[in-house]
C-alpha cells in the first residue's frame, strides 16, 4: 500500500499530464535536483493510446497534443524560433484538415497535397528521434509545407468549382416556359 504525502515533499507541482506537462516535468527532473510532482485526472500516460488501433478510422482527437507538447519542450528551453515554428505547423495541420473537409462538405474531392497527415507524423518522429536540430528543421518543413498543401487543397477545390457547369440528370427534364394571359386557370 503506497502511502500518501504531503504536497510539502515536492518541490514543483505540474497539475495535468499531458504533453506540456508531461514535458515540463521531464525539463526540471533532468535539469535540477527539484522533486516534481505531476497531478493527472485522467488516465495514465502509458495507458493512453490513439483511437484509431481500435476502430480503423481518425476521430481528429487533438491533432495539437503532439504539437503543443514539442512546443511545451522548446519554450521550455528558450528555443523561441522553434516555438514559432511549431505553432505555424499546427496552425497549418489544422488548415489541411478544414480545407479537405470543407471542400468535402461543398461535394468536391480535396485528397491533394505534398504534406498530408502521415507525412507530417514521418517528418515530426523522425525528427524527434534523430536529434533536436532534427526535430527544429523537421518542425519548420512541416510548417511549411503543411500550409502549402492547405493551399494546394483550396486551389484544387475552387478548380473544380469553376470548371464548366454539370449538365442536366436525364430524370430533369429542362424548364419550359409558358405564356400565361390574364383570367386563364
Amino acid at each position: 500500500m503506497a502511502t500518501a504525502r504531503s504536497t510539502k515533499d515536492y518541490d514543483v507541482i505540474v497539475v495535468g499530464a499531458g504533453p506540456a506537462g508531461l514535458f515540463a516535468a521531464y525539463h526540471i527532473c533532468e535539469n535540477s535536483d527539484l522533486r516534481v510532482l505531476v497531478i493527472e485526472k485522467g488516465k495514465t500516460p502509458s495507458k493512453r493510446h490513439c483511437s484509431i488501433n481500435d476502430y480503423r478510422e481518425c476521430f481528429k482527437c487533438k491533432p495539437c497534443d503532439i504539437l503543443s507538447g514539442i512546443g511545451g519542450y522548446f519554450l521550455l528551453t528558450r528555443d523561441y524560433f522553434s516555438s514559432a515554428g511549431t505553432f505555424l505547423a499546427l496552425c497549418g495541420s489544422f488548415m489541411v484538415s478544414y480545407t479537405r473537409a470543407r471542400a468535402e462538405s461543398l461535394g468536391f474531392a480535396a485528397k491533394v497535397g505534398i504534406m498530408q497527415r502521415p507525412e507530417r507524423i514521418v517528418f515530426l518522429g523522425a525528427g524527434a528521434l534523430i536529434h533536436p536540430v532534427a526535430l527544429t528543421i523537421a518542425i519548420w518543413m512541416v510548417a511549411v509545407f503543411a500550409n502549402f498543401t492547405a493551399l494546394q487543397r483550396l486551389r484544387f477545390a475552387f478548380k473544380q468549382d469553376s470548371g464548366p457547369p454539370h449538365p442536366h440528370k436525364k430524370e430533369d427534364p429542362p424548364l419550359k416556359s409558358v405564356p400565361v394571359t390574364k383570367g386563364e386557370t
